[in-house]
């Protein structure tokens, strides 16, 4: 007897769920594809060229080049979107309690209006929605106690279906970065610089400080000078090369402040290369206070000649004032 549809498609999900090379064939949960595949022929032919694409799809992933910069480009967007998803979720949670974010407002009526009583067996409104003020027709009255919810359980979905999505999401994703940096150099503002300082400095294993005065800076690297005008009122204590922050080489020095350390990064202003993102809206001086606050470092980006400085402190912003001059006071001489 032929196997019914519905077997048929069980049978598919299961051939769909077999991992190439693997063992799940002697696991009970595939012990009716196995038989199945030791009886039919046919099926086993399908089996096969299953597996064949499996594993044809499998490399075609590994192989997809990622274009260079791409990954200090996606974190330093995730450090700016996180500031922002905390002040929208700040806001919503005062929108919910019916408090004005910029001072005390009345509710919006759709917050404090009760919901209407429902007919038994309706489905209960979904939260955040206003119930229509509106009011039904008898017969849709006796549809809706009638009513009966679709409360079965989902079918579940096959590995080979989550792996296209997961392809295609992919080489999406890997096609607009392609794009993206193929062109001209994209742009970063002083919020995306300091989101991509902060990743580089977590993540950085630097080379032993350079003591100052004793070891000063070598020819080749002169360009990167510390320049007294530079706006911060602390002198550097030791330097030493970085290299590729945001796709750039350059001069860290030191800087210490009582018992607060902190980092300036020095780097060329204009991109090396197109994949090196160039920069926009910087300010010409250091901000009086940094432009982030978190993960214990206070940062801060600015601009000065061809040069991009980074400021990264240990510490939030009342040590961060410390290291940049303030209205009437003077900067390091």
């Amino acid at each position: 007897m032929d196997l019914n549809s519905a077997q048929e498609a069980h049978l598919r999900e299961l051939l769909d769920a077999l991992r190439p090379g693997s063992d799940d064939l002697s696991r009970s949960e595939f012990a009716e594809l196995a038989e199945r595949l030791q009886r039919d022929p046919h099926f086993k032919e399908v089996s096969t060229r299953s597996q064949r694409l499996d594993v044809a799809i499998s490399d075609a992933m590994h192989d997809l080049p990622i274009p260079a910069g791409s990954v200090d480009r996606l974190l330093a967007r995730l450090n700016v979107n996180v500031g922002s998803q905390r002040q929208n979720a700040s806001a919503a949670a005062a929108f919910t309690a019916g408090v004005s974010p910029i001072g005390p407002a009345a509710a919006p009526p759709s917050a404090i209006e009760p919901a209407r009583a429902l007919p038994s067996g309706s489905a209960a409104p979904v939260s955040g929605v206003r119930p229509t003020t509106e009011s039904a027709p008898a017969n849709d009255k006796t549809e809706s106690a009638d009513f009966k919810p679709n409360v079965a359980a989902p079918r579940r979905k096959s590995l080979r279906r989550w792996i296209e999505v997961g392809v295609l999401a992919t080489a999406a994703t890997l096609a607009a970065i392609a794009y993206w940096f193929s062109g001209s150099s994209v742009e970063f503002n002083a919020d995306e610089i300091v989101g991509a300082a902060q990743t580089f400095a977590m993540h950085e294993t630097p080379d032993p400080w350079q003591l100052l005065p004793a070891n000063p800076l070598p020819a080749r690297l002169a360009r990167f000078a510390f320049a007294a005008t530079s706006g911060l009122t602390v002198k550097p204590t030791g330097w030493r090369e970085v290299h590729n922050l945001l796709g750039r080489s350059g001069v860290a020095y030191e800087l210490r402040s009582g018992s607060v350390h902190a980092t300036l990064y020095v780097v060329e202003r204009d991109p090396p290369t197109r994949f090196a993102p160039s920069f926009v809206d910087l300010p010409t001086i250091p901000p009086t206070s940094s432009l982030t606050d978190s993960g214990g470092k206070a940062l801060s980006a600015w601009k000065q000649g061809d040069l991009l400085y980074v400021l990264v402190v240990e510490g939030g912003p009342q040590q961060y004032k410390a290291f940049v001059a303030q209205p009437g006071r003077l900067a390091a001489l």
